[in-house]
């Protein structure tokens, strides 16, 4: 459960990362969400849209 949120967060830390260098195709917005709680409960929103959840709830 702790390696999975370390991956994630991981993962957002590299996408930050690389986004000054990121091209822009439309000039539609993006927003995303994510909470994670110190009891490792974990959910992504893109745009308003749940799109994955830890699979152990709170």
């Amino acid at each position: 459960m702790r390696n999975k949120t370390l991956f994630i967060i991981a993962l957002f830390a590299i996408c930050l990362s690389n986004a000054p260098h990121a091209v822009a195709v439309s000039a539609k917005t993006i927003s995303f969400k994510a909470e994670i709680w110190a009891d490792n409960w974990f959910a992504l929103y893109i745009n308003g849209k749940k799109v994955g959840e830890d699979s152990v709830s709170i």
